[in-house]
């Protein structure tokens, strides 16, 4: 409303139809709130889960998993828009790392010093770059071994000698090179960048405590960016260049933007980078620590081997059959129990009716279920998130299905009709589905003739349910109520566990 009336005073106005909305709620009714946005008509336009602002990808819930995977597939087509010209052996060295830095390593990493990035997701991204890397080695990633017995064996490289042939760090010191490089820009001239420093370290309107102490130090509350930049300072402390500098520092990261401005631009940080690139050499005289004597074997309770001992002194440590039995006997009990429990929840929550197989809502049914499963198989591997999403889950595309075979039955009862038709003629996309049909599955019988079909659904709409049963009994379909028989693998272990206790007990 705010962006409306400043937009109304100059005549000027918002394309509605073009808006899209992200939402997060945290707290009390969370869970509830947000399938109210995500599912209902909470706003008049689109809500999504993903939505690309000021350049990045960002996720309702504060994840960089979206972001990662578009950098990822960026790094990828930058790859292949090269063609062959990785593999061409007439290229000299220094321009091949130059365009593969350009065009991979830079796409890779644009605008993640923005984001903080968890230690998984440093790995993933590293990941990338070394297998593009050792690609781009030619064969040099690994080493040849001929064995005795005239095989050959391959032995890659550690992965320290593919940073040093790429002239490139893991990927959190070239992030903490970018950052600090930027922080430094804003220590040239901090009057020009008054709001990003009362941004990052200073107090918003909605945090309760202070992001940094009347010393300048970052209290135990400070939020995430305040805390990488402290990082990336204590980085510098472990190089000769910047080791003045941190213990002057002495934790309080705003003198970096005042008292010692001059010094902390002054340093190089590509020497983070350098230093990891560096080989150490022991000085002369130089004796290593000697190593550790092995710690003393730890005696280990296995009371599931014998402890007699044989003739020549060594325990027996053949296997106890006893307790091996006692615990198979424990294990099939618990799982005999589980499926009870199993069974005796879906009779209570699931209305289950017994269809031959032969039958239009048991085919529809299957035949959308099949098309979703190849639709997110096909969206996974081109790591389309805005497909996935709109996809929605398989029970959805079920029921859909199931509700478009019942609107053409021609023996219903007008009531039933009005009501299906209003169901089916209502549901726009799979979102309005969301949190309102929990299960609609087809699933085999022991009867190989016949399949059942397990429907759930939220009490909106149970007469649609009611409807959908009516018009499925007609077409030869059967409603079971109680608990399922037990199936044959639950009665053959049944007999096995009867065996094994009469077993056990004779012991």
């Amino acid at each position: 409303m705010l962006l409306e009336d400043a937009l109304g005073q100059i005549e000027l106005a918002q394309n509605e139809d073009k808006q899209a909305h992200h939402v997060v709620f945290r707290g009390p009714s969370a869970d509830s709130n947000m399938r109210a946005a995500y599912g209902g008509d909470l706003v008049p336009s689109r809500v999504v889960r993903c939505i690309k602002y000021l350049g990045g990808l960002s996720h309702y819930s504060g994840g960089n998993s979206a972001e990662i995977s578009a950098r990822i597939q960026a790094a990828k087509t930058g790859w292949c828009c090269m063609g062959k010209f990785w593999s061409k052996p007439s290229t000299a060295k220094r321009p091949v790392l130059s365009i593969f830095k350009c065009h991979v390593h830079s796409r890779l990493m644009s605008g993640l010093e923005a984001r903080v990035l968890l230690q998984g997701e440093l790995v993933k991204l590293d990941r990338t770059v070394l297998t593009y890397g050792r690609k781009l080695m030619r064969g040099e990633a690994c080493v040849k071994i001929t064995a005795e017995d005239g095989s050959t064996q391959y032995h890659a490289l550690p992965s320290i000698n593919v940073w040093r042939f790429l002239q490139l760090a893991p990927v959190r010191v070239e992030l903490q090179i970018r950052r600090l490089r930027y922080w430094q820009s804003v220590a040239r001239r901090p009057h020009l960048h008054a709001a990003v420093l009362a941004a990052v370290f200073g107090k918003l309107v909605f945090e309760t405590r202070p992001t940094t102490d009347d010393t300048g130090r970052l209290t135990p509350r400070s939020n995430p960016w305040a805390r990488l930049f402290q990082e990336d300072l204590e980085a510098l402390g472990g190089c000769d260049d910047g080791r003045d500098l941190v213990a002057e520092l002495d934790g309080r990261v705003l003198v970096a933007f005042s008292l010692l401005r001059d010094a902390f631009v002054a340093i190089d940080c590509s020497v983070l980078r350098r230093q990891f690139l560096s080989v150490a050499i022991p000085p002369p005289e130089f004796v290593d620590a000697p190593i550790p004597a092995p710690p003393d074997p730890v005696e280990v309770d296995r009371p599931h081997k014998c402890d007699c001992l044989r003739d020549d002194g060594t325990p027996c440590e053949e296997l106890d059959m006893k307790l091996v039995g006692k615990l198979l006997l424990l294990l099939s009990k618990l799982s005999l129990r589980h499926s009870l429990e199993i069974n005796e929840l879906q009779s209570a929550k699931f209305k289950t009716i017994v269809m031959g197989k032969d039958s239009s809502f048991i085919s529809e049914a299957q035949e959308a279920t099949r098309s979703f499963a190849e639709k997110a198989q096909d969206a996974r591997e081109t790591r389309n998130n805005k497909a996935i999403d709109e996809l929605g889950e398989p029970q959805h595309h079920s029921w859909a299905a199931l509700i478009k075979v019942a609107v053409e039955d021609t023996a219903m009862s007008q009531q039933d009709r009005d009501v299906l038709t209003a169901h089916f003629s209502g549901v726009r996309s799979v979102a309005d589905l969301t949190d309102k049909v929990f299960i609609a599955k087809v699933k085999r019988c022991y009867d190989k003739r016949v399949n059942k079909v397990h429907l759930a659904v939220c009490a909106e709409l149970c007469p649609v349910l009611d409807a959908l049963l009516r018009a499925m009994c007609r077409a030869a379909g059967k409603i079971k109520r109680g608990q399922a028989p037990r199936s044959g693998n639950d009665r053959e272990l049944q007999d096995l566990v009867d065996k094994l206790a009469k077993v056990v007990q004779d012991d």
